[in-house]
């Protein structure tokens, strides 16, 4: 029931009402005699006993439509839930798209200082830097400069051998930091959907070759003997 209806039937078992009680006034006030077998105070009788049943009804009816009302409710609040809940679904996923994009971003910073880096072991940190940012803004796997720091890893790894003393040494210093960076470009890999089992490979590689360079870096720097290679 809507409301214009429910305001109609209002106003007529108000009208209803309201004669029925003017009727029965005027029944116990101007009818002395009898009529029809009725008295004054039967017609009044009958009158209210009238009024009763309107406003019963009205009673009842204000039930029914009260029932329609709590109905509606509970399903514009379930729209409501609905709504809210696809909304929140889409701010979420403008979050993580703003926060896929941010990584990119400073992910081909990192990808700079790698390229512009003197030091084989900064070169090799910032690169790192790079993929783990690269794979958490979920590019494609064919992107060129992922493939670049892949390849800037392995060049790295390969001129950290031949590099100065002092480079070697902060490439161990580094060490901590490159296997806390490792843990995340693993667990990139494996949120992903699609198949990348080549880069899981190349990235266990290039982490086993660094652990490798690190102990010999390592047993060279207790004893003093760093070897440098032009």
């Amino acid at each position: 029931m809507n409301e214009d209806n429910g305001r109609g039937y209002g106003c007529f078992v108000m009208l209803v009402s309201c004669m029925a009680l003017v009727i029965a006034v005027i029944a116990l006030l101007k009818w002395d005699k009898p009529f029809c077998g009725l008295s004054g105070e039967d017609y009044a009788i009958a009158t209210l006993s009238a009024l009763v049943t309107f406003a019963v009804g009205w009673q009842i009816w204000q039930f029914i439509a009260l029932k329609d009302d709590i109905k509606n409710v509970k399903r514009l609040t379930q729209e409501v839930e609905t709504l809210k809940t696809e909304l929140d679904k889409r701010s979420n996923l403008l979050t993580q798209r703003n926060l896929e994009i941010t990584n990119l971003i400073d992910a081909h910073s990192y990808y700079q200082y790698a390229e512009n880096a003197v030091m084989k072991s900064a070169c090799y940190l910032n690169y790192v830097k790079a993929l783990d940012l690269f794979l958490k803004s979920n590019i494609s796997l064919d992107y060129k400069p992922l493939d670049n720091t892949l390849s800037g890893l392995h060049d790295c790894l390969d001129g950290v051998i031949r590099t100065y003393k002092e480079d070697k040494q902060r490439f161990l210093e580094y060490s901590d930091e490159l296997e806390t960076l490792y843990k995340s470009i693993m667990d990139s890999i494996h949120k992903r959907e699609q198949n990348i089992e080549d880069i899981r490979q190349d990235v266990i590689n290039i982490r086993d070759r660094r652990k490798m360079l690190s102990n010999i870096f390592s047993r060279q720097s207790s004893t003093n003997s760093f070897e440098e290679e032009d």
